[in-house]
């Protein structure tokens, strides 16, 4: 490139073709560069907006599940109610097998042992609010007068054995061991206490019978006053015992009664 000088003189003028001298660049290269950091913040904050969002949302979702806890204590034997329990997320590596996570599988449960509140529900901790019945089993009433003594402390669903006592010995109360309110009355209100069973003859007619109601004289369930003390102070005296036995255990303790025995209860 040549300009005219003062004197009509031309000079050459070397041009910088790439534009990177210290004068002006072109438009062009201006706009790429401008262009190329722009697009490095923005990718910049799209990774940390994803980042964010994972941590904040996606995590939340991939790695948690939804599960029902205890909202409160709930103690052993409770049936279980839907303000019993909230529904939150959890993560999956704090999850026991078997957790619930459906109201509708609460229908007809109770707590098997006693939940602390915060406690993640699941299958192990939970029982049938009722006894179901299996083949061949049957609800079978145990009256008053049949029964010589039964633990006060017997609730539904405990497991027993049976014993027989002769009637003429229950009838005079002789037998050793007994006292307080055992010692005049065929039901006992109060536990039976370990010596009486030095003087129970030949042993349980039957054992590992499980408990279906336990009734008062007005056919209601005797149950704890204080849920969370299960066998402390109950709401009546126990007059009436449901047991679920098969047709030939109940045959059995029907032949029992009729050769003029009564049964002594005792649980584990």
């Amino acid at each position: 490139m040549f300009v005219k000088l003062h004197g009509g003189q031309k000079t050459k003028k070397e041009v910088d073709p790439a534009g990177q001298g210290q004068g002006l660049q072109p438009p062009g290269i201006v706009l790429k560069r401008t262009l190329a950091r722009i697009m490095s913040v923005l990718l910049i904050l799209a990774a940390v907006g994803a980042a964010a969002a994972w941590e904040l949302y996606f995590d939340d979702r991939v790695n948690t599940v939804p599960v029902l806890v205890a909202a409160r204590h709930i103690p052993k034997g409770s049936d279980l109610n839907p303000q019993d329990v909230s529904q939150v997320r959890a993560r999956l590596e704090t999850v026991p097998s078997g957790a619930v996570w459906d109201l509708r599988a609460l229908a007809g449960k109770a707590a098997a042992v006693n939940i602390p509140k915060g406690m993640i529900l699941a299958d192990s901790l939970l029982d049938d609010a009722a006894i179901v019945l299996k083949p061949g089993q049957i609800y079978a009433p145990v009256p008053g007068q049949w029964i010589f003594a039964v633990p006060g402390s017997l609730r539904q669903k405990d497991i027993v054995s049976i014993y027989t006592v002769p009637a003429k010995a229950a009838e005079t109360r002789s037998i050793p061991g007994l006292t307080g309110e055992n010692r005049y009355s065929g039901i006992a209100n109060t536990d039976l206490e370990t010596g009486v069973m030095q003087y129970v003859y030949g042993g349980p007619v039957l054992q590992g019978v499980a408990v279906a109601h336990v009734k008062d004289s007005a056919n209601r369930e005797v149950k704890p006053v204080d849920q969370s003390r299960q066998r402390d102070d109950a709401t009546g005296t126990i007059a009436q015992v449901e047991l679920v036995l098969t047709n030939d255990q109940y045959r059995v303790l029907q032949r029992k009664a009729l050769e003029g025995n009564k049964f002594i209860f005792t649980y584990n």
